[in-house]
C-alpha cells in the first residue's frame, strides 16, 4: 500500500515492545511483553486491522479486473456490479452461482491468510444461495469448508433473505427491546437530557429521523460512494437528484424520501430549511462541522418550555462512578423506594411500616447525613460536590420523605 519506511518502522516497535500486566486481588503485577501482536484494548489495533481487510478488498478487485471472479449486477440495465461488502471483521462476498466463482473465493481466502497472517474462520462461515438447489450448495460448501446457510442470515445484527415491510422481519429486535425496557416508565422524564434532569436516553423516533437525515446530508456530499452509485442505478437520477422511484422503492428508500421532504419534525421541511448551497453544500444548524447525528437529534428535541440545569449539572459529574449518580438521579426524581413510593406502587401496606415517634423530624436528618457520607466516600465533595450538597439540603427541607425500616 505504499507506506512509508519510517511509518513501518513505528508499528512494528509499537508491535514488538507492547506491554501488560495483571490484576490480582486489586493489585497490578510486574509488567510483561506480550509475544506477539498489541495488548487488548490498544485504541491501535482496530485501525491496524482495517488496513489488512483492505488487503483483502485489493484481492476481490483483481481477481475482477482478471475475470475469475463475477459479481451480482444490479440496475435496470445491470450497470453496476457488486462483489463484496465488509465491516470491521465481516465480509460478505456476493456472486453468480458458477463454480469459478467457488473456486476463486477458495484461492483468494487461502491467499488472504498467506499474505495477511491472520486466520479465516471457515467453520464459523457460510454460503447461502438465493434459488439455488441445496444439492450445489452441499458440493460448493465441501469445497470451501463453510457451512450451508439458509435464509433469512444474520448479518450486522440483522435477518438479510426477508421482507422489511412486515412486521415479522423485526419482531426479534423488538423482543429484545421490549424485554429490556417493559419495566421502565416515565419515559418523557428519562429521556431528557442530564443537564436537564434525565437520564439521557434517547428518544427512538427524533434519534431515527436524525439517523435518516445523515443520509440524505451524505447523497449531497458524498456522490462517488458505493452506496449512491447502487441508488444511482436503482432509480435513477433527475435534476442532480436521486428519484424516489415509486410503489416499487425500498421501504427504506421511501422514509429517506420523507424525510428530504421534512417528515419527522411536524411541520415545515425541517432538512431542506437548514440545507444552503451558496459556494458548497452546508448544514445551516453547524455550518462549519456539517451535518451531525447528535446536532440534529437535539435540533428534533428541543424542549418546549426551559428547564433549571444548576442542579443536574452539579449531579452529574465526570470523576463520581455511574451508579452513583444514576443513584443520585433516582434520589433528585423521587424514584428511591422510600415509603411514599412504595405505598403509591402498592408493594407494602400500611400494616408493614414500623414508625416511631419523632420520624417527621428525624427522617431529613438521616437521609441527608447518608447521602453526604455517600458522596463523600466516593471523592465527590469539591467545589461542586459542596454545590450539590446544599442543593440537597434545601431539597430535604422542602420534600417530605420517609423511609422504610
Amino acid at each position: 500500500m505504499n507506506f512509508p519506511t519510517l511509518w513501518r518502522k513505528w508499528m512494528a516497535e509499537c508491535m514488538a515492545t507492547a506491554t501488560a500486566s495483571v490484576l490480582v486481588n486489586g493489585c497490578p503485577t510486574e509488567e510483561f511483553t506480550m509475544e506477539r501482536g498489541l495488548r487488548q484494548g490498544d485504541p491501535l489495533s482496530p485501525f491496524l486491522f482495517l488496513l489488512a481487510a483492505e488487503g483483502f478488498h485489493i484481492l476481490m478487485v483483481s481477481l475482477i479486473q482478471a475475470g475469475l471472479f463475477n459479481g451480482y449486477r444490479v440496475g435496470r440495465e445491470n450497470t453496476m456490479c457488486l462483489s463484496h461488502l465488509q465491516f470491521a471483521d465481516d465480509t460478505l462476498i456476493i456472486g453468480e452461482k458458477i463454480w469459478l466463482n467457488v473456486r476463486s473465493m477458495r484461492a483468494v481466502l487461502l491467499l488472504f491468510e498467506q499474505v495477511s497472517e491472520l486466520k479465516v474462520n471457515f467453520h464459523k462461515s457460510l454460503i447461502t444461495g438465493v434459488n439455488v438447489t441445496d444439492s450445489w450448495l452441499y458440493e460448493a460448501s465441501l469445497i470451501l469448508n463453510f457451512r450451508v446457510g439458509t435464509l433469512p442470515f444474520v448479518y450486522l445484527g440483522l435477518p438479510i433473505g426477508r421482507d422489511p415491510r412486515k412486521l415479522e422481519f423485526w419482531r426479534p429486535l423488538l423482543d429484545i427491546i421490549r424485554t429490556r425496557l417493559s419495566n421502565w416508565k416515565g419515559w418523557d422524564t428519562v429521556c431528557l437530557l442530564k443537564k436537564e434532569g434525565g437520564l439521557g436516553v434517547r428518544r427512538m423516533r427524533e434519534f431515527n429521523v436524525a439517523l435518516l437525515g445523515k443520509w440524505c446530508w451524505c447523497m449531497l456530499i458524498d456522490r462517488d460512494g458505493l452506496w449512491y452509485r447502487v441508488l444511482k442505478v436503482r432509480y435513477g437520477e433527475e435534476g442532480g437528484r436521486l428519484k424516489e422511484g415509486g410503489g416499487d422503492s425500498s421501504v427504506w428508500w421511501r422514509m429517506l424520501c420523507g424525510i428530504r421532504r421534512g417528515a419527522g419534525l411536524g411541520e415545515g421541511s425541517w432538512f431542506e430549511d437548514n440545507v444552503s448551497t451558496l459556494d458548497r453544500w452546508r448544514w445551516m444548524l453547524d455550518p462549519i462541522g456539517g451535518y451531525s447525528v447528535k446536532g440534529t437529534y437535539k435540533y428534533l428535541t428541543l424542549p418546549t418550555t426551559p428547564v433549571e440545569t444548576s442542579l443536574y449539572d452539579a449531579a452529574w459529574l465526570k470523576q463520581v462512578p455511574l451508579k452513583v449518580y444514576v443513584f443520585v438521579w433516582r434520589l433528585l426524581r423521587n424514584r428511591l423506594p422510600t415509603k411514599d413510593n412504595l405505598l403509591r406502587r402498592r408493594a407494602i401496606h400500611h400494616d408493614d411500616i414500623f414508625v416511631w415517634e419523632g420520624v417527621a423530624v428525624q427522617r431529613h436528618r438521616i437521609i441527608s447525613s447518608s447521602v453526604v457520607i455517600l458522596l463523600a466516600a466516593c471523592g465527590f465533595m469539591s467545589t461542586s460536590g459542596s454545590t450539590f450538597c446544599s442543593y440537597l439540603q434545601t431539597w430535604f427541607v422542602t420534600t417530605s420523605i420517609s423511609l422504610v425500616i
